[in-house]
């Protein structure tokens, strides 16, 4: 059995800058590697999960502060001002997420599918395990993270 290769938290700060860089057009600012820190622990951040079911079975999650994603639904649905109703910001990190997780999809063997997105309100769960792969990021003032998880393979 041939070990599956992922992608590096490099490859993962480059992916997540093309995806931000094609949504903020001439208003992206640099996507740069940073330590983590507090601000994924707030009540208003976000997150998303999406499921990758193949020969490499796991979760590609996609976590950011509160203000980084309303700044992000707000660059998606070109709403600079005015209230942001909830469902258009889980829609906006839901879809960010699927589209981080088709890119690292497309790097793995096929057959591989994608789940639906699933978005979480509030701090990152402290209970996680370990990502394969993790990747924190800053954009602006605003924190990311992107992480690989595997998951248990049933029977293995």
């Amino acid at each position: 059995m041939t070990a599956i290769v992922l992608p590096t938290s490099e490859d993962v700060r480059q992916l997540v800058a093309e995806v931000w860089a094609s949504i903020l057009g001439e208003d992206f600012h640099e996507l740069a590697p940073a330590e983590a820190d507090q601000r994924l622990a707030e009540p208003d951040a976000v997150g998303s999960a999406v499921v990758i079911s193949g020969p490499w079975t796991g979760r590609i999650t996609l976590d950011l502060c509160g203000r980084g994603a309303d700044q992000l639904a707000r660059a998606m649905f070109g709403q600079p001002t005015g209230e942001l109703p909830a469902g258009d910001l889980a829609d906006a990190v839901g879809e960010l997420g699927n589209i981080i997780a088709g890119n690292i999809k497309s790097s793995l063997p096929e057959p591989s599918s994608l789940s639906l997105p699933e978005v979480r309100f509030g701090p990152l769960p402290q209970t996680l395990p370990a990502p394969g792969v993790s990747s924190e990021l800053a954009w602006d003032d605003h924190q990311v993270r992107v992480c690989l998880i595997e998951s248990e393979r049933v029977g293995a």
